[in-house]
């Protein structure tokens, strides 16, 4: 790789852009939110990077849409890990998810010994190949006797099971430890367990291989895969297929799928879900597989006490040995991705850890191993804020594989703010210098060094010009919050009216502080007066075809006043017909996204603009309709700014427009998807939405954010603190977890979580 060579780059606010980026280094994109950082490297780069790649495997390219750019040279395959992905089902775990758990069931169905459940006795079949080899290495000559045990059927009898081992051909059996002919037995009734047929006598010899291999497959055959080797003075006892002697009991064959709660071993009445009922499952404890695959263990360990143990104790037991080749491969493999999460900071977590528990930083760090996790080299790396949420002491570990994946042939070209992977950069580029209709220009392309003489945003943050925010005098009392029972009885201290902050190590709890803070408050209220709790929880944001307006609940309230206009009333349309989750109005082919969604099967889907209603997701007949001057459509095209401007003074719309302004979204259409925003974006939005909801402001609220800035550009943060701030002079308690020392800085009350 050389250079990665851009000419008129137009997407979305791009202002026609030309670039050369160099690819044996990293490559760090910044500005502030909506200066077309995602613009650039995700819409046009990894757009044009994955159309090349169906094209080139001959599949229908044409269906995708070139980004808006006259000529990309240099461009290798692309590989891209952006803030909003598929959520994570119910069931996935972090083992599921780093692809850890399928390498485990290998692993386990290799090397893994079969248990007994009721006798903890040990299930080792042994091949009728290595049976074999183990006979005749006896000494030569040894008289050898392979017998076979009589297993009857319910309800057979002893003179039966004889007449038919005659009718099979065979003439002698043991029995009370001898060997007698069939017609000497004695008649009895009921058939004596002890007794075995005599399948062959003969000496061991080499010559006897072909015969010897006979006797065993017959045996095997009578036996139900129990077959005796009778010396003079001893016997061994074998079974070629898993199959408890003592309880008789057979067992499955061990495969990977008996190891997955998604396949052939997951307990069947819970369904591998572990729950049932809403409580754990009596059947499996919650371990979601049956009681066979529990009783494997691989040194020492079933799969599931395994998966429950930290990782990093985990990967201290999982050590390298000399054993089957498979399983030493699989073993490292593991290793590898236990390490690299490890050095993430994870390695506190379990394995069967649910996605639904992880906080936004461990998830962020899951999908980062996950997605550098294979050994590519050629590629083009195109991550977004890979250090968003992270404690600063876990940022050089993931430049450390940033830096990894440069040495193996790779670019890397990732949109950040975090200083310290902004210095690491052999080159920045800055975008900006707004956001939105304001922003798309190249602010600089080059060194650190060179950014740091400028008077960019980001060259003045680096240079230190922006000064550190500090918290305006309060007044208020500080609170005591607690006993928390969920955390140990902590009692946490709150600055009523202002700002307090959490702050933690990797791990400490400062996540699981904030929930259990707001359940408390939430069920007691009354505690300093807070009689309301507004969380904004760290969530990935609104359904498939969730926009901006309808995530605030703007929409709701637009289409009622567009179904009250005279127009609609003469047509006889409702505000149903507005609506873009049901059918009446909306445009059926797209179902009111105005996008269609293209599968590529392996690859992430894409989404172009619906043919049908060109993008404006109404059916025409709603067109025709008009509010304040502006039909459905063109509503919806309106920035939030651009709306605050033109509906400010409906009660109903006024508030929910002006958080979206106070949060820094002046600038994003009220009819952008919410899987298009990026992680900064993400966050404000979810702020503005329960400052919207708040009807009665926000006086006496607890209000709790999770990571208040991460993924924004230090000038965004900013403006974030002084939001927070502002709200805490209007009566509001803010809570927040952080490690941004910004944040930190700007608190009132800085409460330290020691887990």
């Amino acid at each position: 790789m050389s250079a990665l060579v851009i000419r008129g780059a137009r997407e979305h606010n791009l202002r026609s852009l030309d670039l050369a980026l160099p690819l044996q280094g990293l490559v760090v994109v910044t500005g502030v939110s909506g200066s077309g950082k995602s613009s650039l490297v995700f819409d046009t780069l990894h757009a044009e990077g994955r159309r090349r790649y169906v094209e080139a495997l001959g599949l229908a390219a044409s269906s995708l849409r070139r980004p808006a750019v006259d000529r990309i040279e240099g461009l290798p395959p692309t590989v891209a890990l952006r803030q909003h992905e598929r959520a994570p089902g119910p069931l996935d775990t972090l083992g599921s998810l780093s692809g850890i758990e399928a390498l485990l069931a290998v692993i386990w169905a290799r090397g893994g010994v079969q248990h007994d459940p009721q006798t903890g006795e040990a299930i080792r079949p042994t091949s009728q190949d290595a049976i074999l080899r183990e006979l005749l290495d006896a000494p030569e000559g040894s008289r050898l006797h392979v017998e076979a045990p009589l297993l009857p059927s319910e309800g057979s009898s002893m003179v039966g099971l004889l007449d038919e081992l005659r009718r099979a051909g065979f003439s002698r059996v043991r029995i009370d430890g001898e060997v007698r002919r069939l017609d000497e037995i004695p008649e009895r009734r009921e058939v004596d367990p002890r007794v075995r047929v005599v399948v062959d006598r003969l000496k061991v010899a080499p010559d006897r291989r072909p015969r010897l291999a006979e006797a065993l497959r017959l045996a095997s055959a009578a036996g139900r895969g129990i077959l005796v080797a009778h010396f003079d003075d001893h016997e061994r006892v074998f079974v070629d297929r898993p199959f408890s002697l003592s309880t008789r009991r057979t067992f499955p064959e061990l495969r990977p799928a008996r190891f997955s709660w998604r396949g052939a071993g997951r307990c069947r009445p819970c369904e591998g879900r572990g729950q049932l009922d809403g409580r754990t499952c009596p059947a499996c404890g919650g371990a979601r597989l049956d009681e066979a695959a529990r009783h494997v263990l691989f040194r020492g360990h079933s799969l599931p006490g395994l998966q429950a143990l930290p990782l990093a104790e985990a990967l201290a037991r999982l050590q390298p040995t000399d054993s089957d080749p498979a399983v030493e491969i699989a073993l490292a493999d593991v290793r590898d991705r236990l390490e690299r999460l490890r050095k993430l900071g994870l390695g506190a977590v379990s394995l069967d850890r649910r996605a639904a528990f992880l906080s936004v930083s461990e998830w962020q760090r899951l999908r980062l191993a996950r997605t550098t996790s294979q050994d590519l080299s050629g590629v083009l790396y195109l991550l977004d804020e890979p250090t968003a949420g992270l404690h600063p002491s876990l940022v050089p570990a993931v430049i450390e594989l940033l830096v990894e994946l440069v040495q193996r042939g790779n670019g890397v070209i990732a949109v950040s703010h975090r200083e310290a992977l902004v210095r690491a950069a052999q080159t920045v580029l800055e975008l900006g210098p707004g956001a939105g209709a304001d922003g798309g220009a190249v602010l600089h392309a080059g060194s650190v060094e060179e950014l740091r003489a400028g008077q960019t945003p980001t060259g003045r943050w680096l240079a230190g010009d922006l000064g550190t925010p500090s918290p305006p005098p309060v007044q208020t009392e500080i609170v005591e919050v607690g006993p928390l029972p969920a955390l140990r009885d902590l009692v946490i201290e709150l600055q009523l009216e202002g700002l307090t902050v959490l702050e933690g190590a990797p791990g400490a709890g400062t996540s699981q502080a904030l929930v259990a803070l707001a359940a408390h408050v939430g069920e007691r209220g009354g505690v300093g007066g807070l009689d309301r709790v507004l969380r904004v929880e760290p969530v990935r944001i609104g359904s498939a075809r969730s926009m901006v307006a309808t995530y605030v609940g703007l929409w709701d309230v637009l289409r009622e006043l567009l179904a009250a206009t005279t127009e609609a009333s003469i047509r006889g349309l409702t505000s149903s017909h507005f609506s873009l989750a049901t059918p009446g109005g909306r445009c059926e082919s797209c179902k009111g996204t105005g996008e269609v969604k293209v599968d590529l099967g392996l690859l992430p889907p894409v989404f172009l603009s619906c043919e049908i209603c060109e993008g404006q997701r109404f059916q025409e007949e709603l067109l025709d309709i008009t509010w304040k001057g502006r039909d459905p459509a063109q509503l919806l095209q309106l920035s939030a700014l651009e709306a605050y401007r033109l509906l400010a003074g409906h009660p109903r719309l006024e508030r929910t427009l002006r958080a979206l302004v106070d949060v820094g979204l002046g600038y994003v259409p009220l009819g952008q998807p919410t899987r298009d925003l990026s992680g900064g974006e993400g966050a404000r939005l979810r702020l503005a939405r329960e400052l919207g909801r708040s009807a009665l402001g926000v006086k006496g609220a607890l209000l709790v954010l999770d990571g208040p800035t991460d993924g924004l550009h230090p000038v965004d943060a900013r403006s974030m603190i002084r939001l927070l701030h502002e709200l805490g002079r209007s009566g509001a308690t803010v809570v927040a977890a952080s490690h941004d020392p910004l944040v930190l800085a700007a608190a009132h009350l800085r409460v330290p979580v020691h887990g």
